[in-house]
Formats: structure tokens, C-alpha cells, sequence
């Protein structure tokens, strides 16, 4: 599925990228410890825009959005993709294009672009200069990359491999050191029953935790969550969970959605605190609160919120049709801008930009 080289990526975002200086990443506000109210934002819509594919992965930070695009649904794996940027503030798109190159997954952190693929030989993942969309280092996996995280100290590739049962890892990768790639198995898994195999319900970095949250595919039930120390990468705890869907780091812990509210994981203990409240799916927290969606595959609106654990109701909500058309993909959150997306749509892609 992978079949082009990073090449052409590179000379279609040198020729498209926005000039400038290297941007660093600003600061997301409060901290997250949920000792005192954060101020609420407002939700507002800005524009939609639409996108040349349908969009297959999205990264925000450093004032931009990077996005994974497909052309058609029948090959949404890879061929005919292409890697585009649009600028948070002004909503200007650049590096439209073939890439060359078979992107599944991308993050942003460190002050670069972190995407991982297949260049025809092997698996990769590259870091970009988000400026220039230089190739800074090359990494090279030994099996795709499943997902991406990223943190301060360095990016967290989760790989799912192997027939059967399928060998779960976590992939530590070092900025200071290019190419230079540690891998941590997650052991001790439950035995799978027949014809089921390992996939992920959720990947998230923060707070000086990793979070994966596994379940047994084909079906989303008996989920097992597995928090990293990301100071000594070890696996530190796990916990068991059922029919949840959407992960939020904080420093405390991790929130997770439910039908009827969200489940609070606390980062020492492992043990879980169910809040009930709407259904939702979370996608980042803050002082604020959860910031989560919902309506996701449904006929009627979608709706973006954020949610107060502590008063158990929503603080600010935004109706957003698109969200019913989303197919896997999470909005994305731009600190920098204080700008929240959406990217729904197979086919004709769009990508809505919300103000917070």
C-alpha cells in the first residue's frame, strides 16, 4: 500500500510551505490539576473549508494543521495520498500534492513533524521541519507504526504486529538522536480467543504518562488499558475497561468516554471514577474541563463541548454537522490559536475550523 518515495513530499512542501522563522510551540494555559476553575471558552464556527481528498490522519501544534489525505475511498490506505498543511489562523493551505510517499500517521512535538509510512522498502518514520518541510532525521522501524504520540522528551510510535494473537510495542523515539529508536514490548496480555487479534482503541502522550487503550477486534468489548512511565519506559499498570471510545491525557491521569459520561483514570493508582454525564468521546483536557464530541456516525447534529467533571454538565457547546460524517478521526487542537478541527468526509473532504 505503500509505494513512493519522501522525496517528492519534500520538494512539493519546500515549494508550498510558508516562509518564516522556526515557530516554537506555545504553552496550553492552566495546568490541568483541576484545583480551580479554568475560564470556559467560547465555541465558535470560523469557516469550513473543503480539502482536495478525504482526510486520513491529522496532527495540530505550532499555529499549523498537518493532514493525511486520500483520494478515493476504495484506496484510503495509502496510494494517491497526499500531505497538506493549513495555517490555524488564517486557514491558508499549502503542500497540496501527490507526496510520493505512503503516510499513515503523524504527530507534532519537539518542535517538528513527525510522520510515519512506507517508502517502498522500509517502514519509516521522518521528522519535518515545520516550516520548510525539510527532512530533519530518518527513523526506521521494523514493523509500520500503528500510531503516534509525542511529548517534549520524545515521540511514542505503538506497533501491532505479528499473525495470532499479535505482539503489541511501544517504539521510543529520541530527537537528540536521529534514528535512534528503543523498543518497549507490553507484556502479559490476556490470551485471545479464536480469530481475534489485538487493535487499538485509543494512543495518547502527557502528563509524563503513555496511554494505550487495547480491545479485541473485531469487537470493541473487553478493553484493557496499559499506562507507560515515560521517565523510565516501563509499563507501570493496567486496568480493564468495556465499550469506552475516546482518550484525553492529563497530568493527573486519563479520561476516557462512555454512553453515560467518562471514566477518570488516575496515573498512580490505576484505579477508575465514573462521572455521568452525555455520551461523549474526549479528545483533550484542560482546566477548563473535557473537551470531547459527540454524534459521531449519526443522522442527527454532531456536537463539540467541553464537559466540567466536577459540576457534571456541559460549560460550552457547539452544534457541527460535519461530525456525523467522521470516520475514525478526532478533531484536532491547535495551541497556538486557540483553534479546535474537525476533518469529516470520504470523498470530497472538509475541514471546519472552530475558535475557543
Amino acid at each position: 500500500m505503500r509505494r513512493f518515495l519522501i522525496l517528492i513530499l519534500v520538494s512539493s512542501l519546500v515549494s508550498c510551505g510558508p516562509s518564516g522563522s522556526h515557530p516554537q510551540e506555545g504553552g496550553s494555559g492552566a495546568v490541568p490539576g483541576r484545583t480551580g476553575a479554568g475560564s470556559v471558552p467560547d465555541l465558535r464556527e470560523a469557516a469550513t473549508m473543503s480539502l482536495p481528498g478525504c482526510p486520513l490522519s491529522a496532527a495540530a501544534g505550532l499555529g499549523q494543521v498537518w493532514i493525511v489525505l486520500g483520494c478515493h475511498p476504495s484506496r484510503l490506505r495509502g496510494r494517491d495520498s497526499s500531505l497538506v498543511r493549513i495555517d490555524s489562523s488564517s486557514g491558508e493551505l499549502y503542500g497540496q500534492g501527490g507526496t510520493g510517499f505512503s503516510p499513515d500517521a503523524l504527530t507534532i512535538a519537539a518542535d517538528s513533524v513527525w510522520v510515519a509510512g512506507w517508502d517502498g522498502r522500509h517502514n519509516l518514520v521522518k521528522r519535518l521541519d515545520p516550516v520548510s518541510g525539510q527532512l530533519e532525521a530518518t527513523y526506521r522501524l521494523e514493523v509500520p507504526a500503528t500510531d503516534l504520540a509525542g511529548t517534549d522528551s520524545g515521540i511514542w510510535a505503538l506497533t501491532i504486529s505479528g499473525k495470532g494473537e499479535r505482539e503489541v510495542s511501544l517504539l521510543w523515539l529520541d530527537p537528540s538522536r536521529p534514528g535512534g529508536v528503543s523498543r518497549l514490548p507490553i507484556q502479559d496480555l490476556p490470551r485471545l480467543p479464536p480469530r481475534s487479534f489485538w487493535a487499538s482503541g485509543g494512543f495518547a502522550a502527557g502528563g509524563g504518562s503513555v496511554w494505550v487503550l487495547l480491545h479485541r477486534a473485531p469487537t470493541s468489548h473487553n478493553q484493557i488499558l496499559v499506562r507507560v512511565d515515560e521517565a523510565m519506559r516501563r509499563v507501570t499498570g493496567t486496568t480493564t475497561t468495556d465499550r469506552t471510545s475516546g482518550v484525553a491525557a492529563e497530568p493527573e491521569g486519563l479520561w476516557i468516554g462512555l454512553q453515560d459520561g467518562v471514566i477518570k483514570v488516575d496515573a498512580e493508582s490505576m484505579q477508575t471514577e465514573t462521572i455521568k454525564g452525555p455520551s461523549m468521546e474526549p479528545f483533550r483536557a484542560d482546566a477548563a474541563g473535557i473537551w470531547f464530541i459527540a454524534g459521531r456516525g449519526r443522522r442527527r447534529r454532531g456536537l463539540v463541548g467541553i464537559f466540567d467533571p466536577r459540576r457534571s454538565e456541559i460549560v460550552s457547546s457547539l452544534e457541527e454537522p460535519t461530525i456525523s460524517s467522521l470516520v475514525g478521526l478526532d478533531p484536532v487542537f491547535d495551541s497556538r490559536s486557540n483553534t479546535i478541527w474537525v476533518l469529516a468526509g470520504i470523498g470530497e473532504g472538509k475541514a471546519t475550523r472552530i475558535t475557543a
